[in-house]
């Protein structure tokens, strides 16, 4: 855990295995993670915590990303599925948690389809993009209130699809293929539009999930040859990186960050 936008370090949270990172609009931090011998969980942490104030249990084999809903508090997790006879259906799909608790409602993806990453426009609408049977892109929504996805068509080629998140005007995705982006979508029916790109330089390697906060976007990401670091650019400027954490151990990934704003 590192202080923002300092970059501070300030302590560590053990949370074994996992993907996407999440926070809600009161700071509780979201970790998708697994238990040996039981199968995948979320863990809650309040802000600033250092042990987990929840556990939810989770469908399938795999949790994913997840997502609060800024309106409801509900919590949406990604999650793959093996087997038609296990409590997942034998679809990948969303488990969303009413109030980020108790047993969630499923959403089944298409046949073959796999959810990478959610994220909640600040009407309660759902968004999730992903890869089909063929490694296209897929996206789609579940508008709030609404029982089934829709699938959206994207004006877009995105290589590797990676966290979906509301930036306060418009609903975004990144791509975390080289040379890294993130593309604004107008989103009208069953349309997607790309309406603006932020181009984030010095994308030479890996890169894990993105999080935008305001006016900053940060990623972490290992560039070829280098050690891992974490760096802040100007949302939707990018260019060139305006800060950066660093001191992460050879070999270290960083998969996913998120921002966790403290109660006032």
């Amino acid at each position: 855990m590192y202080s923002y936008p300092r970059g501070k370090f300030v302590g560590t949270i053990n949370a074994a295995g996992g993907g996407g990172l999440c926070a809600d609009r009161l700071g509780n931090v979201y970790i998708p993670g697994y238990i040996a011998g039981s199968g995948p969980v979320v863990y809650e942490f309040a802000h600033g915590g250092k042990h987990p104030i929840a556990t939810l249990v989770v469908p399938g084999y795999f949790a994913g990303s997840c997502s609060a809903n800024p309106m409801t508090g509900n919590l949406a997790v990604n999650f793959l599925c093996r087997s038609s006879g296990s409590s997942c259906g034998g679809e990948n799909g969303l488990a969303v948690y009413a109030n980020a608790s108790g047993t969630p409602t499923i959403y089944q993806a298409a046949t073959g389809e796999v959810f990478d990453y959610c994220g909640y426009d600040s009407g309660g609408n759902l968004f999730v993009d992903g890869e089909g049977g063929r490694h296209d892109l897929d996206f789609s929504e579940l508008p709030e209130g609404n029982s089934s996805l829709i699938d959206i068509s994207i004006d877009q080629s995105i290589g590797n699809p990676g966290q979906v998140q509301w930036d306060g005007s418009y609903i975004t995705i990144q791509d975390e293929a080289v040379p890294g982006s993130i593309y604004r979508l107008e989103v009208s029916g069953s349309v997607a539009t790309v309406v603006g790109v932020t181009e984030l330089e010095g994308i030479t390697g890996f890169s894990g999930q993105s999080w935008i906060q305001a006016s900053t976007i940060i990623v972490g990401s290992k560039p070829r040859g280098q050690n891992s670091n974490i760096r802040f650019w100007r949302y939707p400027g990018g260019g060139k990186a305006y800060k950066r954490i660093e001191g992460f151990r050879r070999g270290a990934i960083i998969g996913a960050v998120t921002v966790s704003l403290a109660k006032h």
